[in-house]
């Protein structure tokens, strides 16, 4: 298997140990359009529910700012990711 393959399988593995943390172990995941960076995006969905996965791998991707803002629109009321 070659280097881009086995990585990108422990990164799958990496979002299904994730989803299984938070509840979601039982979810389809299906890739979401992407953005013009290292981020990916996953819909999440269960029979009652679905969920977005932002996977973003550092060091590429410093994701702290993304949830700073989240947090600051929840505060506010707001709907974020």
């Amino acid at each position: 298997m070659d280097g881009a393959r086995s990585s990108m399988s422990e990164r799958a593995a990496q979002r299904r140990a994730f989803a299984v943390r938070a509840g979601w172990g039982e979810a389809r995941e299906r890739l979401l359009a992407g953005d013009a960076s290292f981020r990916k995006y996953y819909r999440l969905t269960r029979p009652d529910r679905t969920a977005v996965v932002m996977d973003a791998p550092a060091p590429q991707e410093d994701v702290r700012p993304f949830v700073r803002v989240g947090r600051h629109l929840l505060a506010m009321g707001l709907s974020a990711p």
